[in-house]
């Protein structure tokens, strides 16, 4: 997990620090082992992510890995340098939010995990975010230090989590992207699911998607339901879902992509919820 630190917010070409996340289990930082075959195993294995996966809350700090200002413009591994630098290895990142509150300290992220039923269906790998997964990142005032704690596991129902986005001031819509291996495997399409912040066990399917005329048939369906949205059009922090008043004007967009290419809006009617192309 990056985060990009310019020294001028209006102008990004004037460089700045890029930094990784690093998390502390029991008083160590959790860390790529290394290359090897051997060291790879450990860390795929390792119990520090057996207790980064069970809910409990960990410290984290921001380490900087590259700094232009230093080590310049030309390209560079960004993996690499995070592992050198002490990065936190996680299973997949795909995308993230902050909560909507103004505050710009809660961030919420995903993990897709391994989209494959050969490892999800070994439980010592279940519980390592084979599945996925959503974590809950709370940064101090200076946005420096914080603590990290997962608050959903995925599971072989809920899992291969990809695109985020808050529906409402406290509730969270997670996105799925199987792919086709897992499509498959499960006979099973992805879905959208609806997570209240204050009882991630209890999720609503928000969309269970159906077949996909240009991504049918085995090989082919990893169609999937991306780019999920809700947003009211502000951009000031006034605008955000703070407020239930916010909301006012608010529209939810998702894509049904790799196939069709659809793009739907989610809209209300008086008869429930509805999908409108």
């Amino acid at each position: 997990m990056y985060r990009f630190l310019p020294y001028d917010k209006r102008d990004l070409n004037a460089g700045g620090k890029l930094q990784v996340l690093q998390v502390s289990v029991d008083g160590q930082p959790l860390v790529f082992g290394g290359t090897t075959d051997q060291q790879i195993f450990d860390d795929v294995w390792s119990a520090k992510q057996v207790e980064l996966h069970s809910g409990a809350s960990f410290p984290t700090i921001w380490v900087t890995i590259h700094d232009t200002a230093t080590d310049g413009t030309a390209d560079f591994d960004c993996n690499a340098t995070a592992r050198a630098g002490g990065g936190t290895p996680f299973k997949r990142p795909e995308n993230g939010a902050f909560k909507p509150d103004g505050s710009y300290r809660t961030f919420f992220f995903l993990t897709t995990g391994d989209t494959d039923n050969r490892s999800g269906s070994v439980d010592g790998l279940a519980q390592r975010g084979a599945w996925g997964g959503i974590f809950e990142l709370d940064l101090d005032n200076k946005q420096e230090n914080g603590t990290i704690k997962l608050d959903v596991l995925g599971d072989a129902i809920h899992n291969s989590f990809d695109n985020i986005t808050f529906g409402d001031s406290n509730t969270i819509l997670a996105a799925e992207d199987r792919g086709d291996t897992l499509h498959d495997q499960l006979d099973t399409l992805d879905s959208i699911w609806a997570y209240p912040l204050d009882n991630f066990g209890s999720p609503l399917r928000v969309l269970a998607q159906g077949r996909d005329q240009s991504a049918s048939g085995t090989g082919q369906e990893d169609n999937e339901p991306t780019g999920i949205y809700v947003s009211n059009g502000g951009h000031a922090v006034s605008d955000f879902y703070g407020k239930p008043a916010n909301l006012i004007g608010a529209r939810g967009f998702f894509t049904q992509q790799h196939g069709d290419n659809t793009v739907y809006e989610l809209v209300h009617s008086q008869d429930g919820a509805r999908h409108k192309r």
